[in-house]
């Protein structure tokens, strides 16, 4: 299995031939448990495989993670099943993309932190890249790596409003 969220999985049988390296697991990372109550995550994503994997990871970390596949039922759940400490939207749904359905979120709740999930290019990867123009704190392009998302998520539910 991949350590990457969004990129499949290599065929085991390709590199039966050539040197065997450690098994990963998507969960080997060594980021800490979320402690004093679990954090409510949001997370909205149209392609189900990758909406799964982010709820494995961050719900393996103690993180309670709610789904939505689309943006529009992201807004309905932040509604009716909030309040949420953090929200994950993939910048590109049906429905609602991203970008709008952080706007009505955040007309609910401004302070609310958002990372911002594409798998197209959006610029430069990585945390220091805050405050985005679209309105995310921050953003992961497709495929990302299991403890950029973790790091990512721990640092944005930490971060003093």
């Amino acid at each position: 299995m991949s350590n990457y969220v969004g990129q499949p999985s290599p065929d085991p049988s390709s590199d039966a031939a050539g040197p065997q390296r450690p098994a990963h697991t998507p969960f080997s990372v060594s980021v800490p448990m979320a402690v004093h109550g679990a954090k409510r995550i949001l997370v909205a994503e149209d392609d189900e495989l990758v909406r799964m994997l982010v709820r494995a990871v961050l719900s393996c970390r103690g993180y309670e993670v709610l789904e939505a596949a689309d943006g529009e039922e992201g807004v309905r759940l932040f509604q009716e099943r909030g309040p949420f400490d953090m929200v994950i939207l993939d910048h590109s749904m049906p429905k609602l993309g991203g970008h709008q359905a952080l706007k009505r979120i955040r007309a609910l709740n401004p302070s609310v932190p958002a990372l911002g999930l594409s798998g197209m290019p959006i610029g430069p990867r990585g945390p220091e890249h805050d405050l985005e123009p679209d309105g995310f704190d921050a953003r992961l392009n497709k495929p990302f790596h299991n403890t950029e998302l973790l790091a990512l998520a721990q640092r944005l539910l930490n971060q003093v409003p």
